[in-house]
């Protein structure tokens, strides 16, 4: 499953996910929301790959916590388990 051309970002997933993608009007920065689509019932882990052109890191806001991750030529390798999402932020 692949979305594509959403402002410079890619996406590839094993199962469904749900990718929303947001703007800071105030500071003109984008953020996305990234999300664990499938049935929790069916308890899956969403295997991801982001791809941020133009970007080198991101902070990911997951369960009230934050993470920052230099990115690999601007992608993101990361799992979502069954219901769980995360905001995800790239940045230079």
């Amino acid at each position: 499953k692949e979305a594509e051309n959403m402002s410079g970002v890619t996406l590839k997933a094993n199962y469904g996910v749900m990718l929303n993608e947001m703007l800071d009007k105030e500071n003109n920065r984008k953020g996305y929301y990234v999300m664990n689509a499938e049935d929790p019932a069916e308890n899956v882990t969403a295997e991801v790959k982001i791809t941020f052109e133009g970007f080198q890191y991101v902070a990911v806001y997951q369960r009230g916590e934050r993470t920052l991750y230099k990115l690999n030529d601007g992608v993101l390798n990361y799992q979502f388990p069954e219901g769980e999402g995360a905001l995800i932020i790239p940045f230079n």
